[in-house]
């Protein structure tokens, strides 16, 4: 859109990167979202992103995980508070990343509630980190190696998926999606 892509197209790489790499997300099969443009005038909505939104995005069973859906909330709206966790923890302050799985529930870095996280160990390192933005942008424009968020293995995709999300927003449908 002419005045940008908003909260979604503009965090929305960030904030869904990890999880994309860590469980090899492919392609959506479907797209749905919700937001407060219906209620705006057709001169504002078609120019400007919502306030507010919610996006739905489906994935299909690959061979790295079962079917999963990814929720998408912004502008104030936020998921429904998980049960396990403490009444007096903060939620949904800002950005964060819930992950919701069949053996438990991660709230950003952390597993819920805080007698499960006990449970466990300090899960091995999974994804190689990253010396800094600067320098892996560096180190890669001097041929290095590719940087963890280049075009070609991860960010093109990445934007697709978001920008698809931005689509459904834009036209208040379902979206069914075939690369």
């Amino acid at each position: 859109m002419d005045f940008g892509t908003g909260v979604l197209g503009d965090i929305g790489c960030h904030e869904l990167s990890a999880v994309f790499k860590a469980m090899k997300i492919g392609n959506p099969v479907s797209v749905e979202a919700c937001s407060t443009n219906w209620q705006r005038p057709k001169e504002i909505s078609s120019e400007t992103a919502p306030l507010a939104s919610i996006t739905h995005f489906k994935f299909a069973a690959s061979e790295t995980h079962g079917p999963l859906s990814i929720f998408w909330y912004d502008g104030g709206m936020r998921p429904p508070r998980p049960e396990e966790l403490d009444p007096e923890a903060e939620f949904a302050v800002n950005d964060g990343t819930m992950y919701v799985g069949d053996k438990g529930i991660m709230l950003r870095d952390r597993l819920i509630p805080e007698s499960r996280r006990k449970q466990f160990a300090q899960p091995p390192q999974k994804l190689a980190r990253s010396p800094g933005h600067w320098k892996e942008w560096l180190d890669a424009c001097r041929g290095g190696k590719p940087a963890g968020s280049n075009f070609a293995d991860h960010a093109a995709h990445l934007a697709e998926v978001v920008l698809l999300g931005n689509i459904a927003i834009r036209m208040n449908q379902k979206l069914t999606w075939d690369r």
